[in-house]
């Protein structure tokens, strides 16, 4: 009897950590609220290098905003209107010993300067998005009348400025801006899964994004996901301040999304992005190292 129960005893424990080792497969979707407000917030930071001529120098970026996603109505299980809108900008740059500084929050510069206008700008037009439940965006309304309210905003003759503008307020580029609420398979995943997803983004310079999602943890409250991809320039020319340029773009994307499995949101994102852009303008080669940083949250208001 003692000789039997050891044996027995070993394959209850080895069954009972399998039991616990083993994780179902589970649908990644988004599950929000009707009626619910949530807070979409990027923080990036950029280290910018440019050689031209044997000489470099280096430049920073560091940008922060807010947009808050009202779920207006969600139609049975298909699809749901997402009323979004900016409520906090902030930015700091430094290149050639000059910076310059804005942050909507703070008072004594949110609103005199061409930044605040345009901040003020953004926060005043609302855009309207419709997404299936995947999170695919189906429709997009009111990025047009923000556009023009933008461009309004910029005084006097900065081409540079309103090209800047033009790259950021289109359809495409607010629609990539939310690219993560469309990163999930229609299917059940489970640890060690993984999936690609593809972006083209033609404004400015245009680009070809490869994604690789893997999914590296389950629990019952979150999913882990894995990010890899690379980065290269769609054409081979670029229109810049309007200059047909030769441009060419290289460069990795990694990091790691943690999705909180009750909403299908990404709770928190740290994504690590290294590009290397060569363009040639009036007979000089010009090369851009930009090593950036961004960090996401998304939460419930």
């Amino acid at each position: 009897m003692k000789k039997s129960f050891l044996p027995l005893l070993v394959i209850l424990t080895a069954g009972t950590l399998f039991s616990f080792s083993k994780q179902d497969p589970v649908v990644l979707k988004l599950n929000l609220t009707e009626g619910a407000t949530y807070e979409y917030s990027t923080a990036m930071d950029q280290k910018i290098t440019t050689s031209v001529s044997g000489q470099s120098y280096e430049s920073g970026v560091s940008m922060a905003s807010t947009i808050e996603m009202n779920v207006g109505k969600k139609y049975g299980n298909d699809s749901m209107l997402l009323q979004t809108k900016y409520t906090h900008m902030a930015v700091n740059t430094s290149a050639m010993g000059q910076t310059m500084s804005f942050d909507s929050n703070d008072s004594s510069n949110a609103s005199g300067n061409e930044l605040g206008r345009m901040f003020k700008v953004m926060a005043a037009n609302p855009v309207n998005i419709t997404t299936d439940a995947w999170g695919k965006v189906i429709r997009i309304d009111g990025i047009d009348q923000l556009s023009k309210a933008v461009d309004a905003s910029v005084k006097g003759d900065n081409p540079a400025m309103k090209k800047m503008m033009e790259g950021l307020f289109n359809e495409q580029t607010y629609e990539h801006a939310f690219t993560n609420l469309n990163m999930y398979e229609n299917k059940p995943v489970n640890t060690g899964d993984h999936w690609n997803q593809n972006i083209s983004m033609t404004s400015f310079i245009p680009m070809d994004i490869h994604l690789i999602y893997t999914v590296k943890e389950i629990n019952s409250s979150k999913v882990v996901l894995s990010v890899e991809g690379n980065i290269k320039s769609a054409k081979d020319s670029a229109s810049i301040n309007g200059m047909t340029i030769p441009v060419h773009v290289t460069g990795t994307q990694t990091g790691t999304y943690t999705i909180d499995r009750a909403t299908g949101l990404i709770s928190t994102g740290d994504i690590d992005q290294d590009i290397h852009t060569r363009m040639s303008m009036m007979g000089q080669d010009m090369d851009v190292e930009t090593k950036g940083n961004t960090i996401i949250t998304e939460k419930q208001k």
